[in-house]
């Protein structure tokens, strides 16, 4: 199977469209997801997230359609995009409020 031109512009499309898309809104998702679950609860489940997306990558050398494509794309965004925001919130709760950020 050769990489044609259509093929290689419908991934960039895709990675583009439904990556920033899923990026998006999973950070905002990750962002709030504290508030919901607690902070540590939420960096579980962001952790658990992060490593189970990558299973579904197991599935594009069968799959050769743009859909199935967006959809795993989607998911993996989603999933790195939503820990490393927790990462982000986890980071930020081990500095002391009554000092300076940058010094610790």
């Amino acid at each position: 199977m050769s990489n044609g031109p259509d093929q290689v512009s419908n991934v960039g499309a895709v990675s583009v469209i439904f990556g920033l898309f899923w990026r998006v809104s999973s950070s905002c998702r990750g962002g709030f997801s504290p508030c919901d679950l607690g902070l540590m609860r939420a960096v579980i489940v962001g952790l658990l997230r992060q490593i189970s997306a990558p299973r579904f990558n197991a599935v594009l050398p069968y799959a050769h359609d743009p859909v199935t494509f967006a959809v795993i794309m989607g998911v993996d965004n989603f999933a790195i995009a939503m820990a490393w925001s927790l990462l982000v919130a986890y980071m930020s709760s081990l500095t002391k409020p009554g000092f300076y950020t940058a010094t610790q």
